[in-house]
């Protein structure tokens, strides 16, 4: 994936186009975080020159952290993570062993207008406290 675009850009930058733009377009096709990073130290590094190993390098290191701290954040909330899953079965199998230990219960809930009324506002609710705990685990890390 990355081996063609760098033969575009040393085409592009071989018949003389700016630099400039032909990395960011590059960036245009290829949008990744480290990708940009990396456009990002070669710029610099054309324009206030240095050692293009140490930019490099300290770039490699960078990256390397960032997906470090991403492992630590997947381990760090996978009991969460687990909890919400949990949650989720835990109504159907509450409906599941309704079947079996009372079905005249179970058949209110599925054949009465009131039952199906009742069903459907436990899923929604199940499935709004879900979201909710979702979108609170994903902003808190």
């Amino acid at each position: 994936m990355v081996g063609p675009e760098l033969k575009i850009i040393s085409r592009r930058l071989s018949i003389g186009e700016d630099a400039r733009s032909v990395l960011l377009d590059s960036y245009q096709r290829l949008p990744y975080r480290e990708y940009y990073f990396f456009i990002l130290a070669v710029m610099i590094n054309i324009n206030g020159g240095g050692q293009v190993r140490d930019v490099m390098s300290r770039l490699a290191k960078q990256i390397s952290d960032a997906k470090i701290m991403d492992r630590k954040k997947f381990a760090m909330t996978s009991e969460a993570r687990m909890s919400v899953k949990v949650l989720a079965l835990i109504p159907v199998g509450f409906i599941f062993i309704m079947n079996f230990l009372s079905p005249e219960n179970f058949d209110i809930l599925i054949n009465t207008e009131t039952g199906q009324y009742i069903l459907y506002y436990a899923v929604g609710s199940v499935c709004l406290g879900l979201a909710i705990i979702w979108n609170m685990m994903n902003k808190a890390v």
